[in-house]
């Protein structure tokens, strides 16, 4: 009977084992899901980052373009490379549309400044946000 003793003292030990080895698995699994769950919740706010960006980039450019037809038009004429029909010839009407010019160009250099102070913002919190991801992996 004490060779059966000294088996069930075993068995009851290798159990034990099991349940702490089983409990350091499950605590594992569950912290691996944790992790899974943060990653995710930055990628989604990296996701969210950018397209917004892209957009303002892209109509921020077509307004610089646009600006940049006016004062090529205004300039034609001041190089005095206009020909008869050129609808940029200097006339008194575009000569008097100069301060505007002028004021178009402060008002989208203003808005440009803007756009850069906030995009180095933003892009420096999406790196932060890359390098918090990547401490994370």
């Amino acid at each position: 009977m004490g060779s059966w003793m000294i088996n069930i003292k075993f068995l009851h030990k290798e159990n034990k084992l099991w349940h702490d080895e089983r409990q350091v698995w499950i605590s594992e699994v569950e912290q691996w899901q944790n992790e899974t769950r943060r990653l995710l919740a930055l990628l989604h706010l990296l996701e969210l980052a950018l397209p917004d960006r892209s957009s303002i980039l892209t109509k921020h450019a077509a307004l610089i373009k646009k600006h940049e037809q006016q004062i090529n038009s205004s300039e034609c004429a001041l190089n005095g490379i206009c020909i008869p029909t050129c609808s940029s010839c200097i006339t008194e009407q575009k000569i008097k549309f100069h301060p505007e010019l002028s004021r178009l160009h402060e008002e989208k250099k203003q808005v440009h400044s803007t756009l850069k102070s906030t995009y180095s913002k933003e892009m420096e919190k999406f790196r932060s946000l890359v390098l918090k991801l990547l401490s994370e992996c």
